[in-house]
């Protein structure tokens, strides 16, 4: 489900983004609002069957042990590869889903795109939890009826519950930046296409020395002002350039 949210909220996004449709721009929202959840479902679950010494769960038979106390059996789920992604999962659903909330009437120029672009990494973390790191694949029979355990460094001290955890935190909410600095560019991009086709003519045929030309490109600021640069090509060869409000 996390999967399926993340691959059509990412494209809700990008089309929202590229067609200004605020339809897709708020499919995209519940879209990230779905992924969060379910992240946030599948971790719950988890962590009920590391409780509950499920070891039916290939994660809990890998991780799980039935002489743990009850704290290391709740942070036994990063303590391996399949948990820790799961955990990473979730804390990228929350910040998806923080971001969606914040950004439902702010800077609708680049919400979109940044939103379609936090649902695009979702997908890759939701295509690892379900596929190459699932850490609900069923034990193979014979089931055990005990565990070797959590890693022992995360037994050493009480405060291991918080170094991963908050280490995690640092690394994935680094996407909310990122995502809107790729905003940006995808904005510019999508938005000027003119100023991509029209400034290299003026620039060649300043050069050149010989033409006079004038090019008038629309162009927007990160801030939403439109304006217009004229790039006028002169014999001198040089380009000159005006921006008129």
């Amino acid at each position: 489900a996390a999967l399926a949210a993340c691959a059509v909220g990412a494209a809700a996004g990008f089309a929202g983004g590229a067609q200004r449709r605020p339809s897709a721009m708020k499919l995209a929202t519940w879209m990230a609002y779905t992924f969060g959840g379910t992240m946030f479902a599948a971790t719950l679950l988890m962590e009920y069957a590391l409780l509950a010494d499920d070891f039916s769960v290939g994660y809990v038979a890998k991780v799980g042990s039935t002489t743990t106390p009850t704290w290391v059996t709740i942070v036994s789920l990063w303590s391996s590869l399949e948990g820790s992604i799961l955990l990473w999962g979730l804390v990228l659903g929350a910040s998806t889903a923080a971001f969606a909330w914040q950004m439902q009437k702010r800077d609708p120029e680049h919400a979109s795109w940044a939103l379609g672009t936090l649902l695009a990494v979702g997908a890759f973390f939701s295509f690892l939890v379900a596929g190459v790191a699932n850490p609900f694949e069923p034990t193979p029979a014979p089931v055990p009826t005990e565990g070797p355990g959590p890693n022992a460094l995360l037994q050493n001290h009480v405060l291991m519950i918080i170094h991963p955890p908050s280490l995690y935190m640092g690394y994935v909410t680094m996407a909310v930046p990122f995502a809107m600095a790729a905003s940006a560019l995808l904005a510019w991009v999508f938005e000027s296409p003119q100023m991509a086709m029209r400034a290299p003519t003026a620039a060649a045929l300043s050069r050149s020395g010989t033409v006079s030309a004038v090019q008038s490109v629309p162009f927007t600021y990160t801030s939403g002002r439109r304006c217009r640069i004229r790039a006028s090509a002169v014999g001198s060869g040089k380009l000159v350039t005006k921006s008129t409000m």
